[in-house]
């Protein structure tokens, strides 16, 4: 098989995944509604003794943190699942045989993966939050509160706002890049290993974690102690800060993405 690119050969690929996992991912869509759900019913349970919208507000405050591990651990299972079937030797070998370049399904996986993955879990938690707003905008009174600006007449603002009308601090945009560096040490994770592929790719990630922590923290005693911070320095600001975490991060995926590419055509029954 040729190892070039062809668009249309990429899109039949495309179409023939979905139709071999096509009822995986609705199931997958499926359990993480239902999850959504759960969640949002045991809110809406804690919420019916809270006396005014100021506490239920307040208590909405719990859907940034979920959303942020509810959508990496998703992310992660997509990915670790995507060439598990690799490990069988029956479906290992009807995959490797398509009549597709490795290049072509490490882009199908990638679509799947990383672009699929990501607009499913945004638009299914939209849908999830956005009902659930709706519901308690009908159920209370009122929703706005009365704020008076300094020089200027009274604004009124609305307590109850959907998730995706909450404003992030702007240091959060820099670790965009996190779903998908879990994803593709996980996507690597699944074709490196033969079996168990989520519990290796989880334990192998974490002991890197620990002893890149442990290294680090070692460096930085070694080259640092003693000498005393000038408070103006290149590492001073937090603003440069995340952007070399935020390039180190991407450079980091894709060269993750390449080697689980060169993986891939490598890839044996």
């Amino acid at each position: 098989m040729e190892t070039t690119f062809n668009f249309n050969r990429f899109m039949l690929l495309v179409r023939r995944q979905w139709i071999g996992v096509g009822k995986i991912y609705l199931m997958a869509w499926g359990v993480l509604a239902g999850l959504l759900l759960f969640f949002y019913i045991l809110f809406a349970g804690s919420a019916g003794y809270a006396t005014n919208v100021e506490s239920i507000v307040a208590m909405l405050e719990f859907r940034s943190s979920f959303f942020v591990f509810l959508g990496l651990f998703y992310m992660t299972i997509i990915s670790s699942s995507y060439f598990s079937q690799l490990g069988e030797k029956a479906k290992a070998s009807f995959e490797l045989l398509l009549p597709a370049s490795r290049l072509e399904k490490f882009m199908a996986a990638l679509f799947y993966t990383a672009i699929l993955a990501t607009v499913s879990y945004i638009l299914i938690f939209w849908i999830v939050d956005f009902g659930f707003v709706t519901y308690l905008k009908s159920k209370l009174i009122s929703v706005t509160t009365t704020l008076q600006v300094e020089s200027g007449p009274a604004v009124e603002t609305q307590l109850l706002v959907n998730f995706y009308q909450i404003p992030f601090p702007k240091e959060v945009y820099y670790f965009i890049f996190l779903p998908y560096l879990l994803g593709s040490i996980f996507l690597l994770g699944s074709i490196y290993f033969r079996n168990f592929q989520y519990i290796k790719t989880a334990i192998s990630l974490f002991a890197y974690v620990i002893l890149f922590a442990f290294c680090m923290y070692k460096a930085s005693r070694w080259f640092l102690g003693g000498t005393i911070s000038q408070g103006n320095g290149f590492w001073e600001s937090r603003s440069t800060v995340f952007m070399v975490v935020c390039i180190g991060g991407i450079v980091l995926t894709l060269l993750l993405w390449t080697v689980a590419y060169l993986r891939l055509k490598e890839k044996e029954v």
